[in-house]
């Protein structure tokens, strides 16, 4: 087990949600993580106690429209996956029924055992056990997982004022007479529509190396390390299309985490700086817009990712993809984990979630 990791609490916070953002899309309550994106499709998630030698996580999620329910719940044990294995989960040592440990096709469980119940009574009793009960328990393999319903209520009180459901009958928490249809209904964002070329491509090391000596040489300094061929710290450019290139200036490098400042670069020739946070978002504690951590593109699928990592095995932090659109790069995807609590990294909540059109699968 990797309950050891977790002897001082690693919270990613303090560098990553400064964003306003992320401040009314997101939020913590004790032992409990929530978000939700733009078109009020809200997860739950919690998790051990910090000093726990075993962990294990749930996560449920809805919908923002008013007939939307919570199908199915997750919970992620720190175990090797075994197929159709059952066990059973109680609330404060009362029995709440089966889980039957399963592969789900739209989630990569990264190697933990993961219990699905897409049962609704079950799902019922669970909710019910996460307004008033204190633990969750389930026992796998002779092993004992406790899942902290500290937080819970809160948790799911701030979903239903996300989703507008207060006093509603849907409520999870604040219940009241108001029929569903009362919620209005979320508004989906326009789709992104990917810029694929056929012709785009990373440029060799050498063009790169070119397109950003002149920047380097604008840069206050000490703002960057030198470029070093025998590591990850070094200068990387694509061609976009027949116009625009991007180029990704190397300039800190960690044991996990590498940081680039990126730049959009025209015909003319002129470098514009990707933005890819508000300005007023601090990281490595100035205001740095265009820094991203961890990222690649990929040509064929006009895609930027990032995996900025809260600490080495990456249970916490952002994962983003943005897409160029023949103009800019626009934010397609965000996941977020502010505490380092060995959760899988696809059961983490959304925040952004576009439909992106034209791009093919990975």
């Amino acid at each position: 087990m990797r309950g050891a990791l977790l002897s001082a609490v690693c919270s990613v916070a303090a560098a990553l949600c400064a964003a306003p953002a992320w401040a009314q899309q997101s939020g913590m309550f004790k032992d409990w993580i929530v978000g939700c994106d733009e078109v009020r499709h809200c997860v739950a998630i919690g998790t051990s106690p910090v000093d726990a030698e075993n962990h294990a996580s749930l996560s449920l999620a809805r919908g923002g429209r008013g007939s939307d329910r919570v199908e199915r719940v997750l919970i992620a044990v720190d175990a090797e996956l075994e197929p159709s294995l059952r066990t059973t989960i109680s609330a404060d040592g009362e029995a709440l029924g089966t889980l039957v440990a399963e592969r789900v096709e739209d989630l990569d469980s990264e190697g933990n055992l993961l219990y699905v119940s897409r049962d609704p009574a079950l799902i019922a009793s669970l909710l019910a056990a996460l307004r008033k009960a204190q633990t969750l328990e389930l026992i796998h393999a002779g092993t004992t997982y406790r899942i902290s319903l500290a937080g819970a209520s809160a948790a799911l009180l701030w979903i239903d004022e996300r989703q507008a459901r207060l006093d509603t009958v849907s409520a999870f928490v604040r219940k009241g007479s108001k029929a569903d249809d009362t919620v209005r209904p979320p508004t989906a964002p326009a789709p992104i529509r990917a810029a694929i070329d056929p012709a785009a491509a990373e440029l060799d090391p050498r063009a790169a190396a070119a397109l950003a000596a002149p920047l380097r040489a604008g840069l206050p300094p000490d703002v960057c390390e030198e470029p070093n061929p025998d590591s990850a710290l070094l200068d990387r450019a694509w061609r976009l299309d027949g116009e625009h290139q991007l180029l990704a200036i190397s300039c800190y490098s960690g044991a996990y985490n590498f940081t680039a400042y990126w730049y959009l670069i025209g015909r003319d020739g002129k470098a514009t700086p990707v933005a890819f946070h508000e300005a007023s978002d601090e990281v490595d504690g100035e205001s740095e817009i265009n820094a991203l951590v961890n990222g690649d593109f990929d040509p064929a699928r006009a895609t930027l990712s990032a995996f900025y990592k809260g600490r080495g095995i990456g249970d916490c932090g952002e994962i983003s993809e943005r897409v160029w659109n023949g103009r800019s790069l626009e934010l397609a995807s965000q996941l977020f984990m502010t505490d380092c609590r060995l959760v899988p990294w696809s059961l983490w909540p959304q925040l952004v979630k576009r439909e992106v059109i034209g791009r093919p699968e990975p």
